[in-house]
């Protein structure tokens, strides 16, 4: 008897064909062929993107010193503000926080987070002004045109103090002229032009005391008592220097070179503040002098038209200053 696919069957039968084994419900399911595909390339777990290659970057160095470093805050201290941030979202991803990794599964929002990073460490490294700098910046000075000049009390060279109010009373204009003997300029007008002589000579019976005020610390070019008296005694000058040593009035009236005028009205109040004349060279002589001009406007009855310049000459050595 034959089968349906051709096999006889019976006692010692055999059928040659694969495809016929008795009965169908005797058959074994046929094993599934995997493809070449997945026999050459097994299959991997998905992995997400670890902060491993992000930690082994090179790590932000120190930066170089500047002449002005950032104030407060070191260069160190920003990286290691860094470095947190790096490790703060490494622990996130070791916790398996889902928001943590899907922030680092992105490429883009890594790269974010380190752009940011370099720039919080910028931003701190960056110069500032210190506070010392902001403490040392120089005052307004107390003395301003039209406003009651600073009193003040000063010795001579030989010890006898001279205050702005005695030297006012009677009714006398006062001229102050800032001081160094030592000073090019201060020689080009008591020296070679003889400047200072000659304008004081002019008002001297107009009612005008004058006097020169010498604001060196010790050390200073131009100090010292003896420095002092032998330039009033060589230049023959007419009336005294006071000794600033301390500076105290030489700033309050914000005096700046040598020389320096300063002319007060009998009633206190500032009305030139300046050079003494036009020309600032140490050798050739202005053709207006600015002292000189504002007296005799203010002798006239008049106000004067000039009560500003531009001082020039040496600076003035105060404690510090070279």
């Amino acid at each position: 008897m034959a089968t349906r696919c051709g096999c006889a069957s019976g006692p010692g039968a055999t059928c040659p064909s694969r495809a016929c084994s008795g009965s169908r419900a005797g058959r074994r399911p046929p094993t599934p062929r995997a493809s070449p595909a997945a026999v050459h390339q097994p299959i991997r777990a998905p992995r997400s993107r670890s902060l491993r290659s992000i930690s082994s970057r090179p790590r932000l160095t120190k930066a170089r010193p500047t002449d002005n470093p950032p104030a407060g805050v070191s260069v160190i201290r920003a990286r290691g503000a860094f470095q947190s941030l790096i490790g703060g979202r490494s622990a996130a991803h070791s916790n398996g926080g889902s928001e943590a990794m899907s922030m680092l599964s992105t490429p883009k929002k890594v790269a974010a987070g380190l752009f940011a990073g370099v720039a919080a460490l910028a931003f701190v490294a960056a110069p500032a002004i210190s506070s010392s700098q902001q403490t040392q910046a120089p005052q307004r000075p107390l003395a301003q045109i039209g406003q009651p000049a600073p009193n003040f009390e000063l010795p001579d060279l030989d010890g006898k103090k001279h205050s702005l109010e005695k030297l006012r009373e009677g009714g006398y204009v006062v001229v102050l002229e800032w001081f160094n003997a030592d000073c090019p300029f201060v020689v080009k007008h008591h020296q070679h032009h003889q400047t200072m002589k000659e304008t004081y000579k002019e008002f001297k019976d107009k009612k005008v005391r004058w006097v020169a005020i010498n604001s060196a610390a010790p050390g200073g070019q131009g100090h010292g008592i003896e420095r002092n008296k032998r330039a009033h005694r060589e230049w023959e000058m007419q009336y005294p220097i006071l000794i600033d040593e301390p500076g105290t009035v030489g700033r309050a009236y914000g005096a700046r070179t040598t020389p320096h005028m300063y002319i007060i009205s009998a009633e206190g109040v500032l009305i030139y503040n300046g050079a003494i004349d036009n020309n600032r060279s140490a050798r050739e002589l202005g053709d207006i002098n600015y002292v000189q001009k504002a007296l005799k406007e203010h002798f006239n009855g008049d106000t004067v038209e000039i009560p500003e310049t531009r001082p020039y000459g040496c600076s003035v050595k105060y404690e510090g200053v070279r």
